[in-house]
């Protein structure tokens, strides 16, 4: 059969036949959009703004720590034990642990406590630092029914002044797990929100508070 295949010429043919079909599926192929990747902000804004003072205590924040396992920037997922994944095409759009610094330190700097806030304090030495560690920062899918958006976060305000009673005026330590509509990247992101936007409106109350005290010196 190949051999009079051959004399009629036509298994040329037949290969390029069976040759362009596997091309015209791998154009087919090569030519369907690649998923698109979308970034996410954790915001968590204080609702009113209040004017600093014109003297009193001035904020240094040291950039937060943030345990390894949630360091990137794709958000991350645990569902059944123990399997925990990054999502690549679902992004926060700064690493987390900076995003979390930059909401804590202009939620304090919108609270009124502070003449100034910020890594640096320009002319005015800081008296009061602040740290934090992010040692949790994931969606729970263990039950897609009950997603919860979970983050661990320690906060601490550190008095440095030289003639400091202590060196700790604030402590927070918190765990807070919002449970989602829908185990997806947009309800899970919101949920860190929320979760922040609490979180900072309780320690603020106990700098508020540490902040009266030591005026009161």
């Amino acid at each position: 059969m190949t051999l009079l295949l051959r004399r009629r010429g036509l298994l040329p043919g037949l290969a390029l036949l069976s040759l362009g079909t596997v091309l015209a599926g791998c154009t087919s192929i090569l030519e369907q959009p690649a998923p698109d990747k979308r970034s996410y902000l954790i915001a968590a804004e204080r609702g009113q703004r209040l004017a600093p003072p014109a003297r009193g205590p001035v904020l240094a924040v040291r950039s937060f720590a943030i345990s390894p396992n949630y360091e990137g920037q794709g958000l991350v997922v645990r569902r059944a034990a123990p399997a925990i994944e990054s999502d690549f095409y679902n992004q926060l759009f700064i690493p987390p642990a900076a995003m979390v610094e930059g909401a804590a330190s202009g939620w304090l700097r919108d609270s009124g406590l502070f003449v100034t806030v910020g890594a640096g304090s320009g002319d005015l030495p800081p008296s009061h630092l602040l740290e934090g560690t992010v040692s949790a920062l994931y969606g729970d899918y263990a039950d897609p029914a009950a997603a919860k958006a979970v983050i661990d976060l320690q906060l601490l305000l550190l008095d440095i002044r030289p003639n400091a009673l202590s060196s700790v005026a604030a402590r927070g330590d918190y765990h807070r797990a919002v449970p989602l509509a829908a185990p997806t990247a947009t309800a899970l992101v919101a949920g860190w929100s929320a979760a922040l936007h609490d979180i900072l409106g309780d320690f603020e109350d106990k700098v508020r508070a540490a902040v009266a005290e030591g005026r009161h010196r």
